[in-house]
């Protein structure tokens, strides 16, 4: 093709990419589809065409479709950001951490200054602990656009949890005039220390409080950092209406029959037996510690604990396996996963461990053990333990009362929806504690309980009996988590820097009154409160 009918095809073609662009921002994605089409027929080296079809499957939640077409313009155009940037979101949309972040590495090589890559890269290192690397990253792009918010809020919950909290507090400060960060800057100078009866803190919510104009999502914010506030002072009755109202805002959704079915389906399919037949189809490898439990159980404390010795690594919460095990039918209707479990063959064993061993050397490249701390995967330990029979599961244990009333103040994402009332939450922790009383009798990998109160009281040997959970030798840098420089990936961060703290046991105490539908839910499993 001579110059002349080249420029004719690079006219033509992006003639009709823009003409599918504008079809598609107007909500015709047929359209927008069939002139993509038409055009990869006539030009399929087309880079645009092809990211713009990504941006059209996307819309369609057809996301194979989609990683196909973003891979490729890449593969035409490896320099371009906006298709790199594309393909690295559908990763982490696809829960491709591993392959995402390398993508966000290569743009920030091209585009030091390109936001989403900025965000992305720093927001990993916070989640893994290393929120020291992600720092420089946000300064370098904020010296140069020194008037965005969001970022600006990035860098203060990465010194926040870094232990940096007067740093932090100026800036949440400072974000406190922005309107749209105003009830989030003020929830983050709640929690960031213990507050004092004389702080002006609570004049500030109260205010905002009032304001006619605020979102739900504000509102819960704020009346959550009231709790806080009014919690710490003393004031437990109008710290209990204040946490009651930030529930209020996510009352029901959560299905407590569904969710004792799940778990009564999954207790019949993982028995000895089914471990017995299966044993051989699992991966070797004894890299996988799991820490599960109830939120608010001490994961966190325990994955530092663990993830300060030399050989080992936290990778925080993975959501990897869930995700595998959704992919195999693991939903509200567990049918498919229960047909799936019971016909697995070897090379689907494998196929599986690999992807989760892929992501654990992700964050530990040389690691004899890597933390997965996901308090939820207590769900799927049974699908865990048939992948690796020689992994590490540590049950983490606190008093049921204040672990239910620490998950019901602390309001967590949407995923968590028993948590929006105290009845309902009383009801799960039991169906929870069930489930754990019987994978504690049949699964066949390592097992040890750690409870919160233990530990807290003497956390020198609780750190000892942790390690030796994990099969690894003992190394006195294990004691060294509270003073160290990694991030606190936590709802209680200023807790977790203190020595380790027994402040919150017996906690529920100072709400007793407000309790009894939790407690009457809870049943047995209070008794021992």
């Amino acid at each position: 093709m001579d110059i002349r009918n080249e420029l004719a095809a690079a006219g033509e073609a992006a003639k009709a990419v823009a003409t599918a662009t504008n079809l598609l921002s107007a909500g015709r994605r047929a359209e927008a589809k069939a002139i993509c089409q038409k055009l990869l027929n006539k030009y399929p080296r087309d880079a645009e065409a092809h990211n713009l079809m990504g941006v059209i499957a996307i819309s369609d939640t057809r996301q194979s479709e989609a990683l196909h077409h973003f891979q490729t313009a890449v593969s035409y155009d490896p320099n371009n950001v906006g298709y790199l940037n594309n393909l690295g979101r559908l990763f982490m949309r696809l829960n491709r951490i591993e392959l995402a972040i390398p993508v966000f590495m290569r743009i920030m090589k091209l585009d030091p200054k390109f936001a989403s890559a900025v965000t992305a890269i720093a927001e990993f290192f916070q989640k893994m602990g290393r929120a020291d690397k992600g720092l420089p990253i946000l300064d370098n792009y904020l010296a140069s656009h020194p008037n965005s918010p969001t970022v600006i809020a990035m860098k203060a919950q990465a010194l926040e949890t870094l232990g940096r909290e007067s740093e932090a507090e100026a800036i949440y400060l400072q974000l406190e005039r922005t309107t749209d960060l105003q009830a989030f800057s003020l929830n983050r100078l709640a929690n960031l220390r213990k507050q004092k009866s004389a702080s002006p803190l609570i004049d500030r919510i109260n205010q905002q409080l009032r304001n006619p104009s605020l979102k739900p999502e504000q509102s819960k914010l704020l009346h959550g950092a009231a709790g806080k506030v009014y919690e710490d002072i003393g004031d437990y009755d109008q710290a209990f209406a204040s946490y009651a109202a930030a529930a209020a805002f996510d009352v029901g959704g959560f299905n407590i029959e569904l969710c004792q079915q799940r778990y009564e389906r999954l207790m019949s399919l993982f028995t000895p037996q089914f471990f017995r037949d299966r044993r051989a189809l699992g991966h070797e490898s004894g890299l996988p510690v799991l820490v599960v439990g109830m939120p608010r159980s001490g994961t966190t404390l325990t994955e530092q604990i663990i993830g300060r010795h030399p050989d080992a690594a936290g990778a925080g919460e993975l959501m990897r396996l869930r995700s595998m095990a959704r992919t195999l039918g693991f939903k509200k209707d567990i049918s498919g996963f229960i047909g799936a479990m019971q016909s697995v063959n070897a090379e689907q064993v494998r196929v599986l461990a690999e992807n989760y061993l892929q992501l654990l050397r992700f964050y530990s490249k040389s690691g004899q053990r890597v933390v997965d701390k996901l308090p939820h995967n207590f769900e799927m330990l049974g699908f865990a333990s048939l992948l690796f029979p020689n992994m590490h599961v540590i049950h983490c244990r606190r008093d049921a009362i204040d672990t239910c009333l620490s998950i019901y103040v602390n309001r967590f994402n949407e995923s968590h929806q028993y948590a929006n009332d105290l009845t309902t939450l009383g009801s799960h922790y039991r169906q929870y504690a069930a489930l754990m009383d019987h994978w504690r009798e049949v699964l066949p990998v390592s097992f040890f309980e750690s409870d919160y109160e233990a530990l807290t009281d003497n956390p020198d040997q609780g750190a000892r009996d942790l390690i030796a959970a994990t099969g690894l030798p003992w190394n006195d840098a294990c004691l060294s988590h509270v003073n160290a420089p990694t991030t606190v990936m936590t709802l209680s961060v200023w807790q977790v820097r203190q020595p380790v703290y027994k402040t919150s046991v017996k906690r529920w105490k100072r709400f007793e009154k407000h309790l009894g539908p939790l407690i009457e839910a809870l049943g047995d499993r209070a008794e021992a409160a």
